[in-house]
């Protein structure tokens, strides 16, 4: 019986040792997991500010694009316009000359 509840013990403190080595190792794997988690996180808000910045690049590019093509259209327009007014001076020039010399 001495011998059985000595062997009972033993293996309670085995069971113990391996419950806290156990519990140890968890803990560690959460430490590593909020590391990598915390890593992660951090190269992921790293690539998502670079796309970004990348796109607030391009989007000033096409917006200075759309700026410059807005004012050659104007310009045209105003192009347009002066050549309008030139040729009605001219037809107009062309009919009192001809109404003058009939």
């Amino acid at each position: 019986a001495h011998q059985a509840g000595k062997r009972e013990a033993k293996l309670k403190l085995e069971k113990e040792a391996i419950k806290t080595a156990c519990e140890q190792k968890l803990r560690e794997e959460k430490t590593r997991i909020v590391a990598v988690s915390t890593g992660n996180k951090k190269a992921l808000d790293e690539v998502v500010s670079k796309v970004n910045t990348i796109h607030a690049v391009e989007l000033s590019k096409k917006e200075e694009e759309i700026r410059s093509l807005k004012a050659q259209v104007v310009s045209a327009k105003d192009d347009i316009a002066d050549q309008q007014n030139a040729s009605q001076k001219n037809i107009q020039q062309c009919k009192e000359k001809h109404a003058n010399e009939l």
